[in-house]
């Protein structure tokens, strides 16, 4: 059986405080069509596996051309006749379960008959209701903007050109404090690619983190394999206007820190996991908006305290813009950490100082984990004055830190294989 976003409700006919008004009417129709039976009461199953074809149809209501959303009602024994593929699609993907899912503090993603459910939308605070099925919805009033943007869930329909605009009204919302709902039909795949088109462009997350973390919040999307190609296309136009072409591969990479596991004294850990979770003080990371650690995760008694900013130079993933692999032990392991850092600094992936335009340039760990380091650029270029070690590179920092006037950029990312044959 199909997997389906949350609980299904009965299709009781006294359901009516669960089941929603269109679904309940399908519900009796279909119990109608059956007919009664003297042996044995029918079961939701029979309803599933024999569904009787049923009649049903569209039909707008004629509204001013400046509202937005114009209303439909779903109406029996019309011209289109619903098949038992679609009778039974539309009983097992459970589309019309009422909730609205959360993916940032102002954008909600649903399924149609959710986006209808006012007792819903006055709950979540909703604002902007945009709706990228075809079909349109009765929504239910109350001052809230409606937006209809038709799209048909087909891997040769083109989304692209909706995405921007789309992505920029929902960000226009948040900004003035207001919250948008996304909906289609089923809330799986036409409203999920516009929910990962605004993590890639406003969270700037890559699209294989952004696509995790909607399935953590709603774990029924799937955006269909054209919508999928025309948001990596988004990815990397994205990646090209931000930084160039330096991070045209940080996508694919991040998901390495997920992939490796490894059991440590009974527990699971990636090392995504053992670098953000354990070294880093159970902290949120660049390519990961969550911390890995829950609060009644075993593992977090793992964890260090404090984050020490030098462990950055110690780690290594094998990329030619890493660290040196090193060895450490425990009882030299502060001298240690501040030899590798020393050299990382004084190397030319670490750190450049041009004193004629007055820039600072640094290793982008120093961007992906600015958190660590320092909350302002002063404060960075401080803490690799400290770190840096003696030399004509430290005195060149001194001259500018004294300034007070510097940028700080960062340098491109060469994530290709350090090895030697």
């Amino acid at each position: 059986m199909a997997k389906t976003c949350g609980k299904r409700k009965r299709l009781d006919r006294d359901d009516g405080k669960q089941v929603h008004s269109k679904v309940r009417k399908v519900a009796d129709r279909l119990s109608e069509a059956s007919g009664p039976t003297e042996t044995r009461k029918k079961t939701k199953r029979d309803a599933v596996t024999k569904p009787v074809p049923l009649k049903v149809t569209l039909e707008e209501e004629k509204t001013p051309p400046s509202s937005f959303g114009s209303p439909s009602r779903l109406l029996v024994d019309g011209a289109v006749v619903l098949s038992p593929r679609d009778q039974r699609w539309f009983q097992i993907r459970g589309w019309w379960d009422l909730r609205l899912d959360a993916i940032t503090p102002g954008l909600f993603i649903s399924n149609r008959s959710s986006a209808e459910d006012i007792q819903l939308l006055e709950y979540h605070g909703i604002t902007q209701i945009i709706n990228m099925a075809v079909q349109e919805t009765d929504y239910p009033g109350g001052g809230i903007r409606c937006l209809h943007f038709p799209v048909q869930d087909f891997v040769t329909e083109d989304i692209t050109g909706y995405l921007d605009e789309v992505t920029k009204l929902i960000k226009d919302e948040e900004d003035r404090g207001g919250r948008t709902l996304v909906h289609c039909l089923a809330g799986i795949s036409r409203s999920a690619t516009v929910c990962l088109a605004y993590l890639l462009k406003y969270r700037h997350m890559s699209l294989a983190g952004a696509y995790m973390y909607l399935k953590h919040c709603r774990p029924c999307v799937l955006p269909n394999k054209g919508f999928h190609k025309q948001l990596e296309v988004l990815e990397k136009r994205e990646r090209r206007r931000r930084h160039g072409e330096e991070d045209s591969t940080t996508g694919s990479h991040s998901m390495f820190f997920f992939k490796a596991h490894y059991i440590l004294g009974g527990e699971l850990y990636s090392l995504g996991d053992i670098e953000n979770g354990i070294l880093r003080a159970n902290s949120k990371c660049w390519y990961w908006p969550f911390k890995p650690f829950s609060k009644g995760d075993p593992r977090l008694m793992c964890a260090v305290l404090d984050t020490d900013p030098r462990v950055h130079f110690a780690l290594v993933c094998g990329a030619r813009s890493c660290p040196a692999i090193c060895c450490y032990t425990s009882e030299d392991i502060d001298k240690q950490l501040d030899m590798a850092t020393e050299a990382f600094l004084q190397g030319h992936d670490g750190c450049r100082v041009d004193v004629v335009n007055k820039v600072v340039t640094l290793s982008r760990i120093f961007k992906w984990y600015k958190e660590d380091f320092g909350a302002s650029k002063a404060q960075l270029i401080q803490w690799t004055y400290h770190h840096i070690g003696p030399g004509e590179k430290r005195q060149l920092l001194w001259n500018l830190l004294e300034e007070g006037t510097f940028e700080v950029t960062y340098m491109k990312y060469d994530w290709t294989s350090n090895g030697r044959i």
